[in-house]
């Protein structure tokens, strides 16, 4: 690596490896990238790879307060709370990137150079910082576990760092959004339904976090719009915002060919979403139990929850609210959860098209086995549908076709060695969120990424 950054300075080499310095390139350039192509097309193959993003310190290694400074408090539960934090200027997590970014990005044709990132006055990179309030929780050790078993995916919450049992605490660093939680964005609209075409772009994420999950053998257990984070929010309802599954606290990897943990007497997860697999048990209602229930089927429940919340604008099962009991009004909740009783009197029900109304249902049933997986979910004709622009300015459509994937495929192949290894780089060290906040980046995702 010496060898081929010596002859030329940075910028000049990201240049090289983005494909934007053709026919500019010295004679030593040139040299130091056919040595680079050589080697990495000799000595290495460089994959996509969705794993080892996170830096895992041991238990007493280092100290998280040396490398960040704590900002606002973004929420608390009841067992940790959740702060803004800025790495400190001597880290030099993020100041060094941006600025070799910008001067690179700036000379993309139809890019402006001019942008800001949000939060640097107050330090280095801006992160959400986890602080349990006890050391060796299980819930901590169930998190870390789950989202080392994910790695990294566009619409999961990224890990950036833990710190194990530092200063009598447990801590992870995860990448921070800006536009609040789901159901922040749905009490905004104050129980008024949303359109379909806007709530088929939030699904759409959703359901391939989960098609992600699945195949790394995970299992979230507590989807539900507080854990769904957002970036990328515009002003009003016209624009969808970019999600990232979060709180992984009751997450459960289990590989194929490994039994799963019983379900504790409360029951797993929130009892608005959960499904009824992991629900307490209902004198004289049979279900599936949770260690015969196909993976990732719990989370399915809770999409087709979520979804009629959306949809509808109240629970499928707000009918148990006129209950005043507590505990009567939450074991009529789990009653109607395992017979399946979805509120289909609701006034705006019949308003949605056939389409949305199959897909809800083949979600919220009761059978764990009956349930569409998060792959069937994705290929449902509801989903595939058109819809909004993303926040990057991006049409929804629906899933890409296959000639339109192994042209990326080839596009991707046809970079050597060195040159994955550079935006390797790039996805290692920046999290989408971050991404969308550099415009230039922005216009060079438009210019040459033919809206993908």
């Amino acid at each position: 690596c010496a060898a081929v950054i010596s002859p030329r300075q940075p910028n000049a080499l990201f240049s090289v490896c983005a494909g934007l310095g053709h026919g500019r390139v010295s004679a030593g350039d040139a040299e130091a990238n056919e040595f680079a192509e050589n080697i990495s097309m000799q000595d290495m193959d460089v994959r996509l790879s969705s794993t080892n993003f996170a830096v895992v310190h041991p238990a007493g290694d280092a100290e998280w307060r040396r490398r960040y400074c704590l900002g606002r408090e973004l929420g608390a539960g009841q067992t940790a709370a959740v702060f803004e934090a800025f790495a400190t200027a001597g880290d030099g997590a993020y100041a060094g990137f941006e600025g070799e970014l910008k001067g690179v990005l700036s000379a993309a044709p139809g890019v402006s150079s001019g942008h800001q990132r949000r939060g640097s006055a107050r330090g280095g990179r801006k992160v959400a910082l986890k602080r349990f309030h006890a050391t060796g929780t299980s819930m901590f050790h169930s998190e870390l576990t789950a989202l080392r078993a994910v790695g990294v995916h566009p619409h999961v919450l990224r890990l950036l760092e833990s710190y194990q049992n530092v200063g009598d605490e447990d801590v992870l660093v995860l990448e921070y959004c800006d536009g609040g939680d789901l159901y922040e964005l749905y009490a905004r609209n104050n129980g008024v339904c949303m359109l379909e075409g806007f709530v088929i772009q939030l699904i759409r994420q959703l359901l391939s976090a989960l098609q992600h999950l699945a195949a790394r053998g995970v299992e979230h257990r507590d989807v539900k719009p507080e854990n769904l984070l957002l970036y990328g929010v515009g002003a009003g309802l016209q624009t969808v915002p970019q999600l990232k599954l979060a709180d992984f606290g009751w997450g459960l990897v289990a590989p194929p060919g490994t039994s799963r943990p019983p379900v504790p007497p409360d029951g797993v997860g929130s009892l608005w979403y959960a499904p009824p697999e992991l629900n307490p048990p209902v004198p004289g209602v049979a279900v599936l139990t949770a260690d015969s229930s196909p993976l990732g089927s719990a989370d399915l429940w809770s999409v087709g929850v979520i979804t009629y919340l959306l949809l509808i604008g109240h629970s499928p099962f707000n009918t148990a609210l006129r209950i005043s009991d507590p505990a009567a009004r939450e074991a009529e909740v789990i009653r109607m959860a395992a017979l399946g009783q979805v509120n289909q009197e609701a006034r705006s029900w019949p308003r949605l098209s056939p389409s949305a109304q199959h897909f809800v249902m083949a979600l919220v049933q009761p059978d764990a086995s009956r349930r569409m997986s998060a792959g069937q979910a994705l290929q449902h004709p509801w989903i595939r549908q058109d819809g909004f622009v993303d926040s990057m300015g991006r049409p929804g459509v629906g899933e890409p076709s296959v000639a339109y994937q192994e042209a990326r495929r080839s596009r991707w192949c046809s970079l050597d060695g060195f040159q994955r290894l550079s935006w390797l780089a790039v996805a290692r060290a920046v999290a989408e969120p971050e991404l969308v906040e550099v415009l230039p980046l922005q216009g060079f995702v438009r210019h040459y990424g033919d809206g993908a």
